[in-house]
C-alpha cells in the first residue's frame, strides 16, 4: 500500500489501517528529507521533491482514494489522477469535487 507516508492525518491513518492486515507493505512517498514518516510505514522514500511528490503517488498507484475536505495536496493528487486516466475514489468530499470529477472523466466512482 502506497501513501504519503507522513505521521498525521489521513495518511496516518491509512498507514495504520494498511499495517494492520497481515502481508501488507506500507510505502510513504515523503514530500522532503526531513518529514517523519507514520510510525506503521515499512518502506519511507524521502524525495526532497515536495508536492511533487504528488505525481509519483498517483502514478505508481493502481487506483487513488482522496478523503475528507482535501486540501490542495488532495486537489494535486485528483488532478493528477483523472489526467492519467486512474480510477479515483472520492470520499466524504464537498459536492464541489464531485461535480468536478464527473465533469472530466467516466471512472469516477462514489
Amino acid at each position: 500500500m502506497l501513501s504519503g507516508g507522513r505521521d498525521c492525518g489521513v495518511m496516518a491513518a491509512v498507514s495504520r489501517g494498511a499495517a494492520s492486515v497481515p502481508g501488507h507493505c506500507v510505502v510513504g512517498i515523503l514530500p522532503d528529507d526531513n518529514a517523519a514518516a507514520a510510525a506503521e510505514v515499512d518502506l519511507a522514500i524521502s524525495t526532497g521533491l515536495g508536492q511533487a511528490r504528488n505525481v509519483i503517488n498517483v502514478l505508481a498507484s493502481d487506483a487513488v482514494v482522496i478523503c475528507g475536505a482535501g486540501g490542495p495536496g488532495s486537489a494535486s493528487e485528483a488532478t493528477h489522477a483523472l489526467k492519467a486516466g486512474k480510477p479515483l475514489f472520492v470520499l466524504r468530499t464537498p459536492a464541489p469535487w464531485i461535480q468536478f470529477s464527473r465533469a472530466w472523466t467516466g471512472m469516477f466512482r462514489c
